[in-house]
């Protein structure tokens, strides 16, 4: 069997071994428990075997379009066609609080650039800037996602003034979109985020470029001191693999919850999770799968619901679109009781839900009505604030 090098925020803590649909992870001998590489694989001496690569590597594991790109541009220097090819070539890289390197090397550095040169791509398709970026920034982009997206390292050119103040340098998330399939989805997820800021939820921080064509997502994960928080997505708390992120139900986050998070947490953290799935369902999410809920942990043991991200209102792409997971054991919209008995069942009174109803449809009406603002200035997207505007103000497929 190959292996090769596993690092928890460039410290070597163990060696995944790989071979014909056998896959192996042994920790290092004196690792100690802040060296698990996740909630589900504690520290232990013996090994954790599989016929598939286990889910933590699969998490970051690039996908869709930015898999099929970096297949084209280094296919050539490295075999794609699997996991551990798509492993090896992304994650080496100190993007994350793991790292996976060949047994004789260390983590490296990801490439750097300016954000002026990612600001100057101005009045050209949301896809051509990607493409523009792949060769640069691709190689390190270990990111998950259907949409394309790519992992840049910025920093501010020399002598040069950013044109917002609140546009941060650093490790950040861009994130772009296919015109052809889903018109001004930087421009949705942009205003459900905001919805999801003024409904008092934590939320990533974003920028929409000038022209609405693509997002700055500041990473949430990343400590002052260059280290990472570990965040780990349901798929890799429920076992599975990232093909699984459709599977089961709404209910089914709370009950992993309750089987590895310490009682002493698990009541603010459940409302945490009840009010990220209401937001999603009531803003006509229908994409909230188990990849877009993840817990965030570090060495103090306080673990959190990662802030939200890939917040998109999908109905107004989709006439007919169904809520990603089941709810309550249908796959189905649910009407405010059946919110409230989810809610009864996650321990949270209907009193406190239906403050938690009021701060969302107030996060929505504000979002809505800057997104009109916006579609003044920039008429092209009017179609896409009409659709959302039906979603979250008359309410469209949702509640």
């Amino acid at each position: 069997m190959k292996s090769l090098s596993v690092w928890k925020n460039q410290r070597r803590v163990g060696e995944l071994a790989y071979g014909l649909n056998e896959y192996v992870f042994r920790y290092r001998k004196g690792a100690g428990p802040d060296d698990a590489i996740s909630l589900t694989m504690p520290v232990q001496a013996g090994v954790y075997e599989t016929q598939v690569l286990h889910p933590v590597f699969q998490q970051n594991l690039p996908e869709g379009m930015l898999a099929d790109a970096l297949r084209r541009h280094f296919g050539k220097l490295i075999d794609l066609s699997d996991d551990i090819g798509l492993l090896r070539l992304t994650g080496k890289y100190n993007t994350g609080y793991l790292q996976v390197t060949e047994p004789d090397a260390s983590p490296d550095s990801p490439p750097w650039g300016t954000l002026e040169d990612v600001l100057r791509h101005t009045n050209r398709a949301s896809i051509e800037i990607f493409f523009d970026f792949i060769e640069k920034f691709g190689v390190a982009s270990g990111i998950s996602g259907m949409q394309p997206k790519l992992i840049a390292s910025l920093h501010q050119a020399d002598n040069q003034q950013l044109p917002r103040a609140t546009i941060a340098t650093g490790s950040c998330i861009l994130k772009f979109h296919d015109d052809r399939e889903y018109f001004g989805l930087a421009v949705n997820e942009y205003f459900c985020l905001k919805a999801a800021e003024y409904a008092r939820l934590p939320a990533a921080k974003t920028y929409l470029d000038d022209a609405g064509e693509y997002l700055i997502v500041e990473r949430f994960d990343k400590k002052p001191d260059g280290s990472y928080y570990c965040v780990e997505d349901f798929c890799v708390l429920q076992g599975l693999s990232r093909h699984g992120r459709y599977n089961g139900d709404y209910m089914d986050i709370i009950n992993t919850v309750n089987g590895i998070v310490p009682p002493s947490q698990k009541g603010a953290l459940i409302k945490q999770i009840y009010e990220a799935i209401a937001f999603s369902l009531k803003t006509g999410n229908g994409d909230a799968h188990l990849k877009n809920f993840a817990l965030m942990y570090d060495q103090d043991n306080r673990t959190r619901l990662s802030p939200a991200y890939d917040l998109v209102c999908t109905s107004a792409y989709l006439n007919k679109e169904l809520p990603a997971l089941g709810f309550l054991g249908e796959k189905a919209w649910p009407d405010e009781d059946k919110l409230l008995a989810f809610a009864g069942r996650c321990g949270i009174t209907a009193e406190q839900a239906l403050s938690i109803r009021a701060r969302i449809d107030e996060g929505k009406q504000r979002a809505a009505r800057e997104l009109g603002a916006y579609c003044k200035q920039h008429p092209k997207f009017r179609d896409v604030f009409s659709a959302m505007s039906d979603q979250w103000i008359t309410g469209g497929n949702s509640v």
